[in-house]
């Protein structure tokens, strides 16, 4: 790839440069002079310094240096500012640029994709006013490792979205974590088509900073039109665990088709943070709640073998909804591994106006008699902040885990692990509660009304796991749910193989749905 200054203007007005820019290289530097600036590459090892030097004040306004980029590798944005260029294996990362005066007064500035295929580093008109010349603008330009599609690619999640530049109007974003290097795993976003299709160079980077992101979850807000996308961040080695997050919103003018804001912390607790799960709140028809994202997570706090399940709830970039964490009947138990549905449906509340609310569901671990059981809280949206009213356990264990849910009319499905002992041999089967009277959000919450036996491993050897479940609203007399899953068999070098099934339920007389009686994907 190369990028060079092809425009330059200065409160839209265009200043003239050289056609044949003359040519000074000095080892392993490289000077273009464009006449009113000075273009400078500094080759690295392991980077390329790209500098635009500007002797003098050119007048007053913003300045806008246009990049032009040569290139047939696929471009994403990055939520830090900047750009990647990218190909199976290897990646070019034109950084977020920094503008320096001669006072060593510094400023990061907006790097923004232009309609005519450049790059446009903005320093704004302020910063210029005051600033001492000469004045440095300095991108950073990097040569990475890039395993889109690789086998590192970990712990995806998926969201729907209403916006889309595509001609469908909408379509699905993904996320997904991949690792770096020790100690630094990078969070990305992809956009899929409604027919499946994944295009590359629309993958954005939504966190290559140097700080550990883990376990992303993704939601899309239909009624504010923004996205936001969670993980665990760790800055550095040992550092407190928080929830970070990045809001976007829609932009068909840039590569990814969205606009990224800074990354911000969303949690204000001084303990470790764990395990974020987001959905947000809309109707069933789609339209807009409360405008409002729901974030749910894990805290440990300073007993090692205890942590809680906290909530918070955001309208927007730096736009908190209500007050700081409320935990779900904090104990001395270890709470964790929290989940949300995909999105949280509006359920009229018969007790109060105006009322919406989620279910929350979650393992809780009894140390001092080793077992875990599925618990389930609410939360719903008053008029000024969210309240937690209830949190009651769903089933006795002895042994069950990983917990997903889903928000249907009136009520409540929940599929787990369930793990059987059976003399000296266990395993793991699919199970699941359905809960009722789950239509009043200030009543004492749903009701566990049976547990339900949704799948067993069908000989020696088999086992299933890490069930995902979703509902379907379309048929509002006779609801269904599709719970995915991975069934282990025996073989591969590990003893195992997973494979991927799913199967849809009738929640009426649950019994599997014949088109998709668990199907190997």
């Amino acid at each position: 790839a190369h990028f060079r200054l092809e425009s330059a203007t200065v409160s839209g007005a265009p200043i003239e440069l050289a056609s044949a820019p003359t040519v000074d290289r000095r080892e392993e530097e490289v000077t273009l002079a464009h006449g009113a600036f000075r273009e400078t590459f500094r080759i690295g090892t392991e980077a390329v310094e790209q500098t635009f030097l500007v002797p003098h004040s050119l007048g007053p306004g913003e300045l806008v240096l246009g990049i032009g980029v040569d290139t047939t590798l696929s471009s994403r944005a990055r939520a830090e500012g900047g750009f990647e260029f990218v190909t199976e294996g290897l990646g070019i990362r034109y950084g977020a640029a920094t503008v320096f005066d001669a006072n060593g007064r510094a400023l990061s500035i907006e790097s923004r994709w232009s309609d005519r295929g450049r790059i446009e580093l903005v320093v704004p008109a302020d910063f210029l006013a005051s600033a001492v010349y000469p004045v440095l603008v300095d991108p950073l330009i990097t040569v990475f490792q890039n395993n889109f599609d690789g086998d590192d690619d970990l712990r995806p999640d998926v969201a729907w979205s209403s916006e889309s530049p595509l001609p469908e109007g909408s379509e699905y974003l993904m996320v997904w974590q991949e690792p770096f290097g020790a100690g630094d795993n990078d969070v990305y976003m992809v956009p899929v088509s409604l027919g499946g299709v994944v295009d590359g160079s629309r993958v954005a980077a939504i966190d290559v900073s140097g700080r550990d992101w883990q376990r992303p979850a993704v939601a899309f807000q239909p009624g504010k039109k923004f996205v936001l996308v969670v993980a665990e961040e760790t800055p550095f080695p040992g550092a407190l665990r928080t929830i970070e997050g990045v809001f976007f919103t829609p932009n068909a003018a840039t590569p990814s088709g969205y606009s990224f804001a800074p990354p911000e912390k969303l949690t204000t607790t001084q303990f470790d943070s764990y395990n974020a799960d987001v959905a947000a709140w809309c109707t069933l028809d789609g339209s807009e709640v409360d405008a409002a994202i729901s974030v749910v997570f894990e805290v440990v706090d300073s007993v090692p073998a205890e942590s809680d399940i906290a909530h918070r709830s955001f309208t927007g970039a730096g736009l908190v909804f209500g007050t700081p964490e409320r935990y779900f009947d904090p104990t001395a138990d270890r709470d964790h591994s929290p989940r949300l549905p995909d999105w949280i449906s509006s359920r009229p509340a018969s007790s109060g106006a105006g009322l919406q609310f989620a279910e929350v569901v979650w393992v809780r671990e009894d140390a001092a008699f080793g077992t875990s059981s599925i618990w389930n809280g609410r939360i719903f949206e008053g008029a000024t902040t969210p309240v937690i009213v209830s949190a009651k356990r769903v089933t006795d264990g002895p042994n069950d885990g990983a917990p997903s849910l889903a928000m249907l009319t009136s009520r409540t499905v929940i599929a787990f692990e369930r793990t059987i002992a059976s003399g000296t041999e266990s395993t793991v089967m699919l199970a699941g509660s359905l809960l009722t009277n789950c239509d009043d959000p200030m009543g004492p919450g749903c009701a566990p009304a049976y547990d339900l036996r949704l799948r067993e491993g069908q000989g020696p050897g088999r086992f299933l796991e890490r069930p995902e479940l979703t509902g379907s609203q379309r048929r509002t007399l006779d609801p269904h749910f599709t719970v995915a899953y991975v069934e282990r068999v025996p073989g591969g070098p590990a003893g195992t193989v997973g494979r991927v099934k799913a199967a849809i339920f009738d929640v009426v007389n649950l019994e599997p749905d014949p088109m998709l009686d668990p199907t190997g994907l």
